[in-house]
């Protein structure tokens, strides 16, 4: 809220403020202030038809709760300020049964056990936006937790699409202004001055609507996690109820080794795999073969493959 607002004006009692600050947060602590907000969500829910509410925030809150609080209550305003949050989103659901709640905080700053079990997180962070290595850590590392996520791409190019895939991704791509802004710059050349490949983005599309359920699966890191430029990093999606999975694997841009031996797991013992490798080649083997190692190969750096496999009758 921003002050001479019209909540500002008719319930300054709602608001949190600080001295000297035209900001205001109104405080869902405050059961009135929730009870007027739910209300007020809910009709424009109703009224627009709305299915997916995305709600941001992008303030520092904690200056305005330690404000409010005397000193040996710190923490209340809080506690009640988050406790509101909850309500207030349960309220959304109970009336509305198929919303979709997106949660955004400056990216993934609200990404809890609780706001988890209430939304999804298509946007789940600010960092760097669409830098291909910090998102490829970011997937192995949220997905030992989290099963649906999703982040942008800035670019229909392989490397960079393979490392935002998730169940979700944003597609921040211009048609009509093919060169990658700055600061969406890629750690590969890319000639700014070459059409928009359209060929390319319809690819990439399609790639993912076919393995977007596979992220639903059981997560396996293939390889250790790493945030350096220099390594391999893979991991590795199984659904057991389709008998299916992928396994995406990345060669860093200053990775000098090609070729990489990953162990896949989750397999049915004693059963044989089908593997498509979108870039290539269709092969057979056994589960205990792919236990003991799969040899891939990326000749070039930066370089990604993706390998989707099915169990065999």
């Amino acid at each position: 809220m921003h002050q001479g607002t019209w909540l500002d004006r008719e319930h300054p009692e709602w608001l949190l403020s600080l001295p000297g600050s035209p900001n205001r947060l109104l405080n869902l602590g405050n059961e009135d202030a929730r009870r007027w907000l739910t209300r007020h969500i809910l009709g424009m829910i109703k009224r627009e038809g709305i299915r997916v509410f995305r709600q941001d925030f992008n303030m520092d809150p904690l200056q305005y709760w330690r404000a409010t609080d005397e000193s040996d209550r710190q923490g209340m305003t809080e506690i009640r300020h988050i406790e509101g949050l909850y309500a207030f989103w349960d309220a959304l659901l109970k009336r509305n049964e198929d919303l979709i709640i997106d949660n955004c905080a400056s990216g993934g700053r609200r990404i809890d056990l609780e706001t988890v079990s209430r939304s999804v997180a298509l946007w789940r962070t600010d960092y760097q936006y669409f830098e291909p290595n910090g998102y490829q850590s970011h997937t192995y590392g949220i997905s030992l937790y989290l099963p649906s996520t999703s982040t942008g791409s800035g670019y229909p190019e392989t490397y960079s699409f393979r490392s935002s895939m998730n169940n979700g991704i944003v597609l921040a791509w211009n048609p009509y202004q093919p060169s990658i802004p700055s600061p969406w710059k890629l750690p590969f050349p890319v000639d700014q001055g070459e059409a928009f490949p359209e060929e390319d983005a319809l690819r990439l599309i399609s790639e993912f609507m076919r393995v977007r359920r596979l992220f639903f699966g059981d997560f396996y890191p293939l390889t250790p996690h790493s945030v350096t430029d220099d390594i391999w990093i893979a991991y590795q999606f199984h659904r057991e109820d389709l008998r299916q999975g992928m396994v995406l694997a990345f060669r860093r841009h200053r990775c000098p080794t090609s070729t990489m031996s990953l162990k896949l797991k989750g397999l049915s013992p004693m059963h044989h795999y089908e593997l498509l490798f979108e870039d290539g080649a269709r092969e057979y083997f056994t589960a205990d073969e792919l236990a003991k190692g799969l040899d891939i190969e990326i000749g070039k750096s930066p370089g990604s493959l993706l390998i989707t496999y099915r169990e065999l009758p």
